[in-house]
């Protein structure tokens, strides 16, 4: 729900479904390849921890450009209004 909404936020309503759809891609894409990746990790350390701190990693890097991410116009709007 929040992945529609922030959409909803940031894109024209005339390519929401391109950009939901885009991003659902995405999220497909790394569904694949992830388990991929940790298990050849798993099977070259003997350990997951290196595929959990990979994973770790990526969470804090995607964390830290979702801080960076400028407010929408409609928010800004609404925010100077009030």
């Amino acid at each position: 729900v929040t992945m529609g909404a922030s959409m909803a936020d940031y894109f024209k309503p005339t390519v929401i479904g391109t950009s939901f759809g885009f991003s659902t891609l995405i999220f497909g894409i790394a569904a694949i390849i992830s388990p991929t990746i940790g298990g050849a990790l798993a099977d070259r350390t003997g350990s997951l921890n290196t595929a959990i701190l990979l994973s770790l990693g990526a969470m804090v890097l995607m964390f830290v450009l979702a801080l960076m991410l400028k407010k929408p116009p409609a928010l800004i709007q609404d925010w100077q209004a009030g």
